[in-house]
């Protein structure tokens, strides 16, 4: 039996490949294109070895790289960076901190573009770690100043952070308000098909607490069809790229068929069991259990 010679490379051999690619002093502009590949693929050879330690490490050492490329490559190269770091389990500390220290950089960089997205990342996180004091301050400073600039794509994902964290609070009137400021927002823009979902998931949520469930059973059938037909619903949760143009957008949070599921039988369980009298909080344990 014959052995073939060519062996594919294992991890460490495409890690040691690419930084030695990322190291190289090489600056002209087929190396800095190369380079940015390098970071990219060392972004998720990194995640796939779960070290977190190193992810940060490389965004730091890539400070002075960036003062090389555009602006709008420096924002994608840090947003993919943290996205790597996202999907390693039980990274909420490394990823607050590696956008706490983003936004310090972006902010003595003047750059103030990449800076409010990281925070309404950060404002996610915050939520997702239930700082929702902090999430509320953060966002009630960030929703002024993109008001100022009306800049839409990035006020949908500020109001509907803003929403879900007034709903982890239980104050619906507040959590209604927000998200009718965000599908305001949403209209008057192209809304990429998964952050049309998020939109979707709330107020089917929101209906369902105001026992509206024929309504909130609309808006979970709308989610799942839009999750059917989208290329990206069993990807991981993404750091949130809006813009006016038709792009493959991520969530902020993580949007999978289960969840979706678990609403739209949750809704049906409701309607069913409207005149029993059994509540919200129980109806979707039971779909869950089954």
């Amino acid at each position: 039996m014959e052995v073939s010679s060519s062996e594919a490379p294992t991890l460490d051999e495409q890690v040691a490949t690419a930084e030695a690619v990322i190291a190289s002093e090489d600056s002209s502009e087929e190396a800095i294109k190369g380079k940015e590949q390098a970071i990219m693929k060392l972004g998720e050879l990194y995640a796939l070895q779960c070290s977190g330690e190193k992810l940060a490490r490389l965004m730091k050492s890539l400070r002075p790289f960036f003062a090389l490329i555009p602006k709008a490559k420096t924002a994608k190269v840090v947003r993919t960076l943290i996205d790597s770091v996202a999907k390693i389990p039980n990274s909420m500390t490394l990823q607050m901190s590696m956008c706490r220290e983003s936004i310090e950089w972006c902010v003595a960089e003047k750059r103030s573009f990449l800076r409010q997205r990281i925070q309404t990342r950060l404002a996610a996180l915050l939520l997702e770690s239930k700082q929702y004091t902090e999430a509320l301050s953060l966002l009630a400073a960030l929703q002024g100043e993109v008001k100022k600039l009306d800049d839409k794509p990035q006020l949908v994902e500020i109001n509907l952070v803003e929403s879900q964290t007034h709903y982890a609070l239980r104050n619906v009137p507040k959590s209604k308000a927000a998200l009718t400021a965000a599908r305001t927002a949403a209209n008057a823009i192209y809304c990429p098909p998964l952050l049309q979902a998020q939109i979707d998931v709330m107020a089917g949520t929101l209906n369902a607490e105001e026992k509206d469930f024929k309504t909130a059973f609309s808006y979970f059938y709308e989610v799942c069809v839009l999750l059917s037909h989208s290329p990206t619903s069993h990807s991981r949760p993404h750091f949130p790229r809006v813009t006016s143009r038709p792009t493959r957008h991520t969530p902020l949070f993580p949007i999978h068929h289960r969840h979706v599921l678990l609403f739209f039988r949750a809704s049906r369980t409701l309607t069913r069991c409207r005149a029993g009298g059994r509540s919200i909080a129980s109806s979707i344990c039971s779909c869950a259990r089954s």
